[in-house]
Parts: C-alpha cells; sequence; structure tokens
C-alpha cells in the first residue's frame, strides 16, 4: 500500500507537470501569433490555475514504524474495506506564479532567484 504522502505527491508533481507542459506549448505557438497578420492582435492562450480543489477518496490500512499513514486509494483495493472506514478528503491547493531569474553563472553551474509574480 502507498503512502498518503505519496499518493499526495504524485498528484502534485502531475499538476505541476501539466502546467509545464502547458507552459511549453504555449511558448512553442508564439512565433505563429507574431507572425500571422492576424493572430498577432489576439492574445496567446496560456493556462493558468489560481486554485483547484480535490477530493480523494481513501482508507488508511496501517501506519508505518516512522507515523506515515499508508492507504488503500483504488476501488480494487477498498473491496473488503468496510464503508465506515472510507474517507473523502478534500484538499484545497493554491497556486503561485514565480518568475525565474539567473542571479550568478560560473562555469557550468548557476544559481537562480524566484520572484513571486
Amino acid at each position: 500500500m502507498p503512502k498518503l504522502s505519496e499518493v499526495l505527491g504524485t498528484i502534485l508533481q502531475n499538476v505541476v507537470s501539466a502546467r509545464q507542459q502547458s507552459d511549453a506549448y504555449t511558448a512553442s505557438i508564439l512565433p505563429q501569433y507574431a507572425a500571422d497578420k492576424i493572430l498577432k492582435h489576439f492574445p496567446v492562450p496560456k493556462i493558468e490555475m489560481k486554485e483547484m480543489e480535490l477530493s480523494l477518496k481513501f482508507a488508511i490500512t496501517s501506519i508505518d514504524e516512522n507515523g506515515e499513514m499508508l492507504v488503500a486509494v483504488s476501488s480494487q483495493e477498498m473491496t473488503n474495506i468496510p464503508e465506515a472506514h472510507i474517507s473523502v478528503g478534500t484538499f484545497m491547493l493554491s497556486m503561485r506564479n514565480y518568475h525565474v531569474s539567473e542571479i550568478a553563472s560560473e562555469g557550468n553551474s548557476s544559481e537562480y532567484q524566484l520572484t513571486e509574480q
């Protein structure tokens, strides 16, 4: 069984990955908008998520030696778990936008700074 922290971490990584893919696509179509006589008058499509509500159905199956909750999350894993032991947790995610800027570069390494938008 996975740890609850692993399940939530994977979900958050997937949200960030989706945003990254969206930003990369937006960057890839910028030249088309700049070059087109009509498109250059339109805003370039960009996805921005400020908040996200996530409901997760799970059951705590045990707690490991480090105090981490092991959970069942799939319907198959929850087949033999009584309904009274199944929870639905609702999580609110607030997303912030940051700009990255290089503050130092030496050889093959660079230091970056994040500035909140």
